[in-house]
């Protein structure tokens, strides 16, 4: 275990166990929340190939709401598609060749309505597609630079990520007279996933994640998933944030497709068109339709996309476009990014030497260093070049 009370993740298993946590934040919420909630939940998920049959009670008394466990129908015998599948919502034979426009991952969708990400473990789902051979553009050479794994899913990635570095000031070297500081507190609600290997004690590590959410004082305003995978015995086990409860439907046998949609009620953030699977969750004294009402849980509608003929074609994400594109300025600028591929996400980052801590672009926001870096990319396409533009502000 290390210092901070969370146990390391070792590398290596072909299973993972994902825990979500769920936790109370600022209840400010940003342009283009579903609704402004009175709490925001923290997310954890735990993915294992087998964490031991004491997890429920593990899970139940260590506090927090009600605990509930049910067997889990996985929608398919590869357990690489299996994680694309929770980690999307959406069928596996749905993800290829290339997803539908608009299928994105959870940890966008939950980085997009203001939570911070972060993913402990190996990476084990098939998502990723091979780097595009031409990387870098305007001065990069290394390919080094660019973002591992999912472009756009976490704030962090690596064995020592958790919800602690979520109040971190990434805007460093900061000046007096363009300001410091994040857009962050640390409060903010957070998402973290947990990637056990098969060759770690389970129980121990569900154990040391409990016991680090009841030293931060998270635990009444977390919702812990953990999900077994590849066991033979698929199953997945809920403790609830306080003030949640499940639904009815909650019993016998869930869909893996189901987490996606009850981590977005949760987080109080709209359900997509896409999403087959059903919300497990609802507020307590609050029926289903209450509940949507009061959430304000609407559907997100996804446009359609012709593919093309030749499917054996590799398809690269856009180049993005910077607006203004570097220059000398006397004042911090207002940026502006895109990238023409429909559905796509755009990380940036101002940090000048690697590892970069690479942002989710959400809108146009005040460039007040020296070095601009941007990339686009899309679930099922190689990610685009990242494009470097040169600020000189006086």
């Amino acid at each position: 275990m290390r210092g901070d009370g969370i146990a390391p993740v070792v590398a290596g298993s072909m299973f993972v166990v994902t825990v979500l946590v769920i936790s109370c934040g600022d209840p400010g919420v940003t342009e283009g929340d579903a609704y402004e909630p009175l709490v925001r939940p923290n997310l954890v998920w735990i993915v294992a190939g087998s964490v031991g049959a004491q997890v429920e009670s593990q899970l139940q008394t260590s506090g927090g709401g009600a605990t509930m466990a049910a067997a889990l129908d996985t929608v398919s015998v590869d357990t690489a598609s299996v994680r694309s599948a929770l980690l999307t919502g959406v069928h596996p034979q749905a993800l290829t060749p290339v997803p539908r426009t608009g299928v994105s991952v959870v940890p966008v969708q939950l980085r997009h309505g203001g939570y911070y990400t972060s993913r402990l473990g190996n990476v084990h789902h098939n998502l990723l597609v091979k780097k595009h051979h031409n990387t870098v553009q305007n001065g990069d050479t290394n390919p080094e630079l660019t973002q591992p794994g999912l472009l756009g899913a976490w704030d962090v990635a690596g064995p020592d990520a958790n919800w602690r570095d979520r109040d971190k000031d990434w805007d460093f070297p900061c000046t007096v007279s363009f300001g410091c500081g994040g857009d962050r507190s640390a409060d903010a609600p957070f998402f973290v996933l947990f990637n056990l290997s098969a060759e770690v004690d389970g129980q121990s590590e569900v154990a040391a994640i409990l016991d680090a959410l009841a030293v931060d004082g998270l635990t009444d305003q977390t919702a812990v998933f953990v999900v077994e995978i590849g066991a033979g015995k698929e199953k997945l086990t809920v403790r609830w944030p306080t003030g949640w409860e499940p639904v009815d439907a909650f019993t016998g046998e869930l869909s893996v497709l189901d987490l996606v949609p009850t981590t977005l009620v949760l987080a109080g953030l709209p359900v997509p068109q896409y999403l087959t699977g059903r919300p497990l969750v609802r507020l307590k004294q609050m029926d289903a339709t209450e509940q949507a009402a009061s959430l304000g849980v609407a559907p997100i509608p996804t446009s359609e996309e012709a593919e093309p003929a030749d499917q054996r074609a590799p398809r690269v994400a856009a180049t993005p476009v910077g607006y203004p594109a570097g220059g000398l300025f006397h004042v911090a600028p207002r940026v502006k990014l895109w990238c023409d591929t429909p559905g796509s996400t755009i990380v940036y980052t101002t940090e000048r030497e690697a590892p970069f801590y690479w942002r989710l672009y959400r809108g146009p926001f005040r460039m007040r260093f020296w070095e601009l870096r941007v990339q686009c990319g899309r679930l099922g396409y190689q990610d685009g070049p990242i494009v470097t533009y040169a600020f000189d502000i006086e």
